[in-house]
């Protein structure tokens, strides 16, 4: 794991743009397809803002993957494929610099079990597991809709809530074991209400959370925060 002390949530959005973008150049150069995975949570708006910015032949080789949703319509303001579709896809469809095909939003309409299932299996088209998945950290500690209460499956499968303990309770989310297999992660905790939850993710002591237990288990993890430690 490494970690980045920035000052604000500005370096934090430079930042983590610049990371994102050198890892799909890198990734891209060897690969004819890479898949991003992405997330909601105001951690990561100006991430995706910043990235909008970039301009580069790499883009037409990204698949754009979830790896959680809210079950909502993709048009709710609570909607994570809302959040990046306005603030970093819709730019980029604009000047052309990514595909629609590409872009891979969850069937929020059809049964949640049958979606979950949809979902794996398109996913699995393009490799089985994200290439690089973007995260915010939660007050309590929570990533995409893992939650440290809530029990999931063992299996590298997307998974359907429907008692998930921050509102909307209705989620889809990446298991703990696919969460896990992502090749890389940049994790944000951001601001200071997040403090609590960095602590106790890096005390060593302390007798982890599932969210945390993933993390660990990652191969290649960058976090971001704003917060002295």
């Amino acid at each position: 794991m490494k970690m980045l002390v920035l000052k604000n949530s500005g370096e934090i959005a430079g930042t983590g743009a610049k990371l994102v973008a050198d890892m799909l150049r890198d990734r891209t150069e060897q690969y004819d397809t890479v898949v991003l995975g992405l997330a909601g949570g105001r951690s990561l708006r100006g991430i995706y803002r910043a990235l909008a910015g970039y301009e580069m032949p790499a883009w037409k080789k990204v698949h754009f993957f979830w790896v959680d949703e809210r079950r909502v319509p993709l048009t709710d303001p609570q909607s994570n494929y809302r959040l990046a579709e306005e603030l970093l896809l819709r730019p980029l469809l604009i000047r052309g610099l990514i595909r629609t095909a590409n872009i891979h939003p969850f069937q929020i309409d059809a049964a949640p079990e049958l979606a979950a299932q949809n979902y794996l299996q398109e996913l699995n088209r393009f490799g089985g597991c994200f290439d690089l998945a973007m995260l915010g950290a939660g007050e309590d500690g929570h990533i995409a809709a893992i939650f440290p209460e809530n029990t999931y499956s063992e299996f590298r499968e997307f998974s359907y809530l429907h008692n998930a303990p921050k509102a909307p309770p209705q989620r889809f989310t990446a298991s703990p074991a696919l969460l896990a297999a992502s090749r890389s992660c940049i994790l944000v905790y951001g601001g200071e209400s997040k403090r609590k939850a960095l602590l106790h993710f890096l005390e060593e002591s302390a007798d982890k959370t599932l969210p945390e237990r993933i993390l660990q288990e990652m191969k290649s993890l960058i976090v971001l925060t704003d917060q002295k430690v």
